[in-house]
C-alpha cells in the first residue's frame, strides 16, 4: 500500500520594513491578475526580494480585508442581537401596558355601573319625597 502524504507548501519569511514584522509567504504566490493590478508591479519591480515584499503586501492586504469583513460580520450580528432584544423588550412593555389599560377599563366600567345605580336610587328617593309631599 502506498501512503500519500500531503505536505503543506514550505513557508518563506519576508521582512517588511513598513510593518516592522516578519510575514510568512507561501510558495503558492498570488494570482497573476493580482500582481499585475498591484501598484508595485506597475513600477517595474524586478528583484526577487522586491517581488517577495510585493507578495507579502498582497497577502497582508488579503488578510486585512478578511479581518475587516469578519469584524463587519460580527458587528452586524451584535447589532441584530441588540435589535432583537430591544424588540422583545418593546413587545413586553406593550403587553404589560395593554393589560393595565384593560384592567383600568374594567374598573371604570364597574365605577360607571355603580354610579348609574346610585343615580337611579337618588332619582327614586327624589320621586318618593315628591310623592310623599303631595
Amino acid at each position: 500500500m502506498e501512503e500519500e502524504t500531503k505536505k503543506e507548501p514550505p513557508m518563506n519569511y519576508v521582512f517588511v520594513d513598513a510593518e516592522k514584522s516578519v510575514i510568512p509567504v507561501s510558495e503558492e504566490k498570488a494570482s497573476s491578475a493580482e500582481i499585475v493590478d498591484h501598484p508595485a508591479a506597475k513600477k517595474g519591480i524586478r528583484s526577487s526580494t522586491e517581488k517577495d515584499v510585493m507578495y507579502a503586501e498582497i497577502e497582508t492586504e488579503k488578510r486585512l480585508a478578511l479581518i475587516k469583513a469578519w469584524e463587519e460580520s460580527e458587528k452586524t450580528k451584535v447589532e441584530n442581537r441588540a435589535y432583537k432584544r430591544m424588540s422583545a423588550v418593546g413587545l413586553w412593555e406593550e403587553n404589560k401596558k395593554s393589560s393595565v389599560e384593560a384592567r383600568l377599563r374594567k374598573i371604570e366600567e364597574k365605577f360607571e355601573r355603580k354610579k348609574a345605580e346610585y343615580v337611579e336610587k337618588m332619582k327614586n328617593k327624589v320621586a318618593e319625597i315628591h310623592k310623599a309631599s303631595e
